[in-house]
């Protein structure tokens, strides 16, 4: 169950996850590049936004979305 749902600048998602994204580098994760310059210029070009997600069970995490729709189910 989502919780919240958080829209950020896209610049903080890379100064909030640099370190995750560097250690992916070699992993090809979260999609292959060769320098997080590359992966930063690749992630702007691609107009996405940047959602940071608070569920239950603390699984908290982030997405990079095009576009995202709420729906109010009742």
């Amino acid at each position: 169950m989502i919780l919240d749902l958080e829209e950020r600048p896209l610049e903080k998602f890379f100064s909030e996850n640099e370190e995750l994204l560097q250690l992916g580098e070699k992993k090809a994760w979260p999609i292959m590049y060769d320098s997080f310059e590359k992966l930063e210029n690749e992630i702007r070009n691609a107009n996405v936004a940047y959602q940071v997600l608070y569920s239950s069970y603390e699984m908290n995490g982030w997405v990079l979305a095009e576009r995202v729709e709420i729906i109010d189910v009742k």
